[in-house]
């Protein structure tokens, strides 16, 4: 029996339907590959030159940009190849997108043995407006850090805290983004989900990604201190994300955005708190709602998010909307957000009331927030005569 539905699932018009489906994901990224942006134009083009015309890897010797060392290997490493840089860039992010996309499907699948599901998901990641905008129109990397994310997460699922942890080292070598996800990862620490010893991984895959820089000649205390200078390089308390900022647009108060990141740290801490004190048992289910609970709540309470930093809830949320189809308006919500954001941004569309979306989006992540409730065991009150 289990024989013949497998070959009824890879039946011909099954694999032309996939080739079909691979072969548009393809020609989508390839569409969208002309397209630029200020940031290509400011920063990852005059990177790619100068590294080039430097000599590529030697040229890392010296201070390019911003970014760590890791997204700097895969630029110096472009440089050997023929072709535009613009190109070249947008490929690496695009192959980015296709590892994301089986690590989606593989995530489902523990959720839904059905063999369509996992299939579906891959497919969906693929033409998930979020992802093919990032990469192919954008030329950003998140699809990279999300990767680790997701690794960390199905190491998480399993009690494999060597595995996860490994998973978020990676994402954060590459970008700072990661520590969204942190507070998830420390409810799973105070729960004994992981181990402890297992952050020990976090500051070994950094200091072996800076490594090879430091034997080109890179100074090490700048490596060391390349997040702490990246966050103080922005002044607006909001660019272009639909937050808790949306409504003071692109102002700029140091107090008021040092205050934002306190109040930021304490109701993340309260949620901490309250997960800790449930004793329900860490299953998927609660699993799945507390990780995508974490990548919500932080960018939304920041100060000084971008338009693209919901991308990590939003992948994550076509796990929870195959997981709990019933309650798709909360990854719908965030996915429409992102998409008008960075629509915006690549394209000028001009067309992002975030305002409005930064409601709808606080009414998605108060639902949330209420089935987490639920999950974790608490109760509902009943109501007194």
């Amino acid at each position: 029996m289990k024989t013949a539905t497998l070959n009824r699932n890879w039946s011909p018009q099954n694999l032309a339907a996939v080739c079909g489906l691979l072969v548009l994901a393809v020609l989508l990224r390839v569409v969208l590959l002309p397209a630029t942006n200020g940031d290509y134009r400011m920063f990852l083009h005059p990177w790619f030159q100068e590294i080039q015309q430097n000599g590529g890897f030697a040229a890392l010797s010296n201070q390019i940009g911003d970014y760590t060392p890791l997204y700097m290997y895969l630029l110096a490493f472009l440089t050997y190849f023929p072709g535009h840089d613009l190109t070249l860039i947008k490929t690496a992010s695009c192959v980015a997108d296709f590892v994301l996309a089986f690590l989606v499907m593989r995530i489902v699948q523990e959720y839904r043995p059905e063999p369509w599901a996992g299939v579906a998901a891959f497919f969906v990641s693929l033409f998930f407006p979020p992802v093919f905008l990032n990469s192919a129109a954008w030329g950003q990397c998140d699809a990279m850090y999300i990767c680790g994310l997701l690794a960390c997460f199905y190491g998480c699922l399993h009690k494999r805290s060597w595995m996860a942890m490994l998973g978020f080292s990676i994402a954060f070598a590459l970008k700072l983004q990661t520590v969204f996800f942190a507070p998830f990862v420390l409810w799973l620490l105070v729960r004994r989900h992981l181990k402890w010893r297992s952050l020990l991984l976090i500051p070994a895959v950094y200091l072996a990604s800076v490594i090879p820089a430091v034997l080109l000649g890179r100074n090490f205390q700048d490596l060391l201190l390349i997040y702490w200078n990246q966050s103080h390089g922005y002044n607006q308390l909001c660019m272009g994300i639909p937050n808790l900022y949306a409504f003071f647009g692109p102002a700029q108060n140091e107090i008021l955005g040092k205050a934002g990141v306190l109040f930021a740290g304490g109701v993340v801490l309260l949620a901490l708190l309250f997960l800790w004190r449930s004793r329900a048992a860490l299953d998927h289910d609660l699993l799945l709602n507390g990780a995508l609970f974490s990548l919500f709540l932080v960018p939304y309470l920041l100060p000084y998010m971008h338009e693209r930093y919901y991308m990590p809830a939003d992948i994550f949320g076509i796990l929870y909307a195959f997981r709990f189809p019933k309650r798709i308006y909360i990854p719908l919500a965030l996915a429409v957000a992102d998409t008008l954001g960075q629509a915006n941004f690549t394209f000028g569309l001009q067309e992002n009331p975030v305002e409005l979306m930064s409601l709808v989006i606080l009414a998605a992540l108060v639902a949330l927030a209420a089935f987490l409730y639920r999950t974790a065991g608490y109760p509902r009150r009943e109501a007194t005569a």
